[in-house]
């Protein structure tokens, strides 16, 4: 019967595509596995082949998957038991051990609400592993999840379309704006922290240091002044005479430059 039912549900999922997609190696090879109760997740798959093992999974008709870590992301699929065949991965740049988010993603599958009293993570060790690594894998915290939300210029334009929205209503309930609400005591504690910081502080000549910081500052702004006028044509020109070495300096090098004057004034 489960095998029947598989079949029937793969061929209503696959009724959507045309003729010729209907004839794809990946469309004639799945389906056996699948009436075998074998089912495979990756995101290689064609979207509607994706979707229909994901729903044959959820009905308990697929009884072992091998599926890639996109299958623990986002999906509420658990499982009776998770195994790992090895503690290393290609990300597409090298071959590393598995992050603890990567294991805690993955192995928080394990264990269906309401059926299991417990779930069952079988980590494969084929290759010898630091305490450290596997201490930071099995004990390590999850990845942090940041809201990548932008509010676009585009995106007001359509909510002004809108009547009884505003930009301010969706930010409220944006996952960007409950993360930052969070943040909110932290900050007001530190602010807090800081302000007594301030009171508790005593300087000795408060009135002199006072003075002195602002005779420093008319002090900058008189130099910065010269400095303007002395790059002034009119008052650079009769300097540069001819056999005069001229230094150069620039911030972002170390040592200045020097040049050698030679100047030809054309006269009318």
């Amino acid at each position: 019967d489960e095998k029947r039912l598989v079949e029937e549900v793969f061929t209503n999922a696959i009724d959507l595509l045309s003729d010729e997609d209907k004839t794809l190696p990946q469309i004639n090879t799945v389906l056996p596995l699948l009436k075998k109760g074998v089912g495979i997740h990756h995101s290689g798959l064609l979207p509607i082949i994706k979707e229909t093992i994901e729903i044959l999974f959820g009905e308990g008709l697929i009884k072992a998957l091998f599926a890639t870590e996109t299958f623990s992301m986002g999906l509420n699929m658990p499982a009776r038991t998770v195994l790992f065949t090895a503690a290393r991965k290609f990300d597409g740049k090298e071959l590393r051990w598995i992050t603890s988010g990567e294991y805690i993603q993955m192995s928080g599958r394990a264990g269906r609400r309401g059926k299991d009293d417990r779930g069952i993570v079988v980590l494969i060790i084929d290759e010898r592993m630091s305490p450290t690594t596997a201490k930071e894998i099995v004990k390590g915290k999850a990845d942090a999840l940041n809201s990548s939300f932008k509010l676009t210029y585009n995106m007001v334009l359509n909510l002004l379309r809108v009547e009884g929205i505003n930009p301010e209503f969706m930010l409220e309930r944006s996952f960007y704006q409950f993360q930052h609400y969070s943040t909110i005591p932290a900050l007001v504690e530190k602010l807090k922290n800081c302000e007594q910081q301030y009171e508790a502080m005593k300087i000795e000549n408060e009135e002199e240091v006072a003075r002195y910081y602002k005779l420093k500052k008319k002090l900058e702004l008189v130099q910065d002044q010269m400095s303007v006028m002395m790059n002034e044509p009119k008052y650079l020109l009769p300097f540069l005479q001819p056999g005069r070495l001229v230094t150069v300096s620039y911030p972002e090098e170390k040592k200045p430059l020097l040049f050698y004057c030679h100047i030809n004034l054309m006269q009318n």
